[in-house]
């Protein structure tokens, strides 16, 4: 019993005093530490019990994690109905990391699935830790105490759940390899992405029309993008994934917006704004995330940089002068620096398609299905899709861009089905 004794010590060392100071904080976070503790709560029990009976069958299983399941569900609930609330910044902390308690049905990677769960917490509790470290200690214990115990769940599972929740004696039946319990029914994932979209786009558009002029409407089509985008998540939750071509009809209309973004920034060069326009026509090619595979999330964040080159002149010029302009740059940066943890925790090798029911037409993966499966013949097939997937994306709209940029996209194209040809000659 040496595993439930270490996560009854990991509780009272960190969620009891999580649990206390949100009892002082009061209101929706007090309503939210609750929840939390009884989850947690669950969770012990399940850990007795799984340490004095063998595996039960699948079904069984999936009765036993349903309280906890139920449980989470409710604690993000209390954070969609208090938006604008003074402590929001605690309540999505604990949203986005309520969601480590399903290590208990992963396989076989329990501990790097809480881990990767870890970042998307920490997003909301820095900025806690930024409004509050140095004036208020209460808050920073407050952090102290989730996140303590968000980062004890690595060692302990590592310690007595490597592969998963230890069962004692024989599985009664083949172990799943389970999905996590979800946060909310539906399209979880569509609805996060909405969260993002209400928690830094609207700002950015808002005060991109105070703006005016090319920011504004820049702003515009940015938002219409999104929403394409979230429209595009959500189809990708009901329906398994169509072929290349397909794929690219659904993303036109995205790829149509983002070619008229760059287009206005270059309209206004030498506008006073200039600097804004850049920013977002930097920025507006991570929304290209949806297409890429099998690394999304490393792909927006070699795109950040790029944006936040032009958006830290903004903060040059205008911080301590005038808060909208900081607030704008707040806006639009807050959601490039939020997709990374979202793709982590929804789409870590591209983007989620429903994987239910017959055979997946065309593509649907890194890993090859076609003719006999792997091989050599595989690899070259699986390099063929990869150019399908990204490269034509990222040719047809230099094509669009045109000068130096098509050039050189041309070339890139090139290159790549030559060296598809010799990985295609190195099979045989």
């Amino acid at each position: 019993m040496a595993s439930l004794k270490e996560f009854e010590n990991l509780v009272a060392d960190t969620v009891n005093q999580y649990v206390s100071i949100s009892n002082k904080l009061g209101g929706p976070v007090a309503e939210q530490a609750k929840l939390f503790k009884e989850a947690v709560d669950k969770e012990r029990d399940l850990i007795a019990q799984a340490s004095s009976q063998k595996k039960p069958s699948d079904a069984d299983f999936q009765k036993l994690l349903q309280p906890i399941s139920d449980l989470m569900s409710k604690i993000s609930a209390i954070k969609e109905k208090n938006r604008g609330h003074a402590h929001f910044n605690h309540l999505n902390a604990v949203a986005e990391g309520t969601p480590a308690l399903g290590w208990v049905c992963v396989q076989p990677t329990p501990g790097p699935y809480v881990n990767d769960l870890i970042g998307s917490s920490e997003f909301w509790s820095n900025k806690i830790l930024k409004d509050f470290k140095g004036k208020d200690e209460e808050q920073v214990n407050w952090v102290k105490g989730f996140n303590g115990f968000l980062k004890g769940l690595i060692p302990y599972i590592k310690q007595f759940h490597t592969t998963g929740l230890s069962w004692s004696g024989a599985v009664a039946t083949k172990a799943p390899v389970t999905a996590a319990p979800t946060s909310g029914g539906g399209s979880t994932a569509e609805k996060e992405f909405a969260n993002i979209i209400a928690d830094n786009v609207n700002l950015y558009v808002s005060l991109s029309e105070k703006i005016g002029g090319p920011v504004a409407d820049q702003a515009k089509l940015f938002k219409q993008a999104v929403e394409k985008e979230k429209e595009l998540i959500g189809k990708a939750a009901g329906q398994k994934k169509p072929s290349p071509e397909e794929i690219q009809k659904l993303l036109q209309p995205i790829s149509d917006l983002m070619t008229k973004i760059t287009e206005i920034k270059d309209k206004n060069r030498g506008h006073k704004n200039f600097n804004h326009l850049n920013a977002v026509a930097e920025g507006t090619p991570a929304l290209g995330w949806v297409c890429v595979e099998p690394t999304p999330g490393p792909y927006v964040n070699d795109l950040i940089g790029s944006s936040e080159f032009w958006s830290n002149k903004i903060l040059k010029d205008f911080k301590g002068k005038d808060e909208d302009q900081v607030n704008w740059v707040k806006g639009f940066n807050g959601f490039l620096r939020a997709l990374p943890p979202y793709i982590k925790q929804y789409h870590t090798t591209g983007l989620s398609w429903n994987t239910g029911g017959g055979a997946t037409p065309q593509h649907s993966g890194p890993v090859s299905t076609g003719g006999g499966g792997g091989g050599a013949g595989g690899a070259e097939k699986e390099f063929a899709n990869i150019i399908a997937d990204n490269v034509n994306l990222y040719v047809s709209l230099s094509e669009k861009i045109g000068g130096p940029v098509a050039d050189q996209a041309k070339l890139f194209k090139q290159a790549v089905e030559k060296e598809k040809e010799l990985i295609g000659k190195a099979a045989g």
